[in-house]
């Protein structure tokens, strides 16, 4: 078992109910997290493992990496034990979701988006479902991967209730396709955090929190922090 000592949450975080800003938190362990060195190997059999924060420069050229391919690159991941659909209750909080109300699920789930999809783009498909809707500077946008259903609709995998404050890590799509075979050897970094969206699973992005825009507090709450360039 991990044991918490103690949550850092941004002492300016704000939520509104189409919005939330300094959407992060820190949290500290009482002891450290030791990962074995054969992981993928009996009996380990996990690749779990400490993510790197990316160097600006490095989450611009991720940026720029997918804006400009003429497909959705997919090489982002998101990963949560949240819903795996959205709630059908009717309550008007449906369209939004916050992605925190402390559901519990047992398995981890994991799935492709794509960083293809610009601020203002993003915007204006959050707001063609709810007007009130409302990015802030620190914010980034993901979708989905298009996938069939049960009933053969094809709907964008997405975050859901339960998955707020999972990781948005990426991998530069090029260092893949350069005869790098194991994917499991890729340099991965954490580009955001899992914030809100609309219904899950909708045509509609995710919207996640920035990680590069925090260092400065991050460091204020630690001594470690490890940042890739490339």
């Amino acid at each position: 078992a991990i044991w918490v000592r103690k949550i850092v949450a941004h002492a300016n975080y704000q939520t509104r109910l189409h919005a939330k800003q300094n959407d992060i938190a820190l949290v500290k362990v009482k002891s450290p997290i030791l990962f074995p060195k054969e992981a993928s190997k009996a009996p380990f059999l996990t690749f779990a493992r400490p993510v790197c924060l990316p160097h600006p420069d490095y989450e611009q050229k991720l940026i720029n990496s997918g804006l400009e391919s003429f497909k959705e690159q997919l090489n982002c991941q998101i990963s949560g034990f949240g819903a795996t659909a959205a709630s059908s209750e009717g309550k008007e909080e449906d369209n939004f979701h916050s992605v925190d109300d402390g559901s519990e699920f047992d398995k981890l789930n994991k799935a492709s988006v794509s960083l293809k999809i610009d601020q203002p783009t993003c915007s204006n498909s959050l707001q063609s479902v709810d007007p009130s809707a409302n990015l802030s500077e620190t914010n980034i946008c993901a979708l989905g991967e298009l996938k069939k259903d049960t009933f053969g609709i094809e709907k964008r995998v997405d975050t859901c209730q339960g998955d707020s404050g999972g990781p948005l890590t990426c991998y530069l799509y090029w260092d893949k396709k350069n005869n790098i075979k194991n994917e499991y050897t890729l340099r991965k970094v954490q580009v955001g955090v899992v914030s809100w969206g609309m219904s899950c699973g909708a045509e509609t992005p995710g919207v996640y929190e920035r990680v590069t825009g925090y260092y400065d507090w991050i460091a204020k709450h630690t001594t470690d922090v490890q940042i890739y360039s490339g």
